[in-house]
């Protein structure tokens, strides 16, 4: 599944603003640590496990996750593992 960032963070329940505490689908980083960060860190990457805990928390300020995603529903395919990025925007863009 591909598609711009903020049309992916709203279907796969994620928080739809970029300016959000969490706003990341992909890694679980802080607002005030995103700018200074390049990269992703590997301990702050979402997971199914992390992410269902997040979602059982239902505290989406805190962890970034609005809903769980019915798209989690389709066999062989998990939010945190099946959502592409798209590199023009992202890499080209910034």
């Amino acid at each position: 599944m591909s598609g711009d960032n903020k049309e992916l963070n709203t279907a796969l329940g994620f928080v739809r603003g970029f300016s959000a505490n969490k706003s990341c689908r992909i890694c679980r980083i802080d607002i005030e640590d995103i700018v200074k960060e390049a990269t992703s860190c590997c301990e702050l990457r979402r997971t199914k496990e992390n992410y269902d805990d997040d979602v059982l928390m239902n505290n989406f300020t805190a962890t970034g996750v609005r809903e769980y995603s019915i798209f989690n529903e389709i066999p062989f395919f998990h939010v945190t593992t099946s959502a592409g990025v798209n590199t023009t925007h992202d890499m080209s863009e910034g």
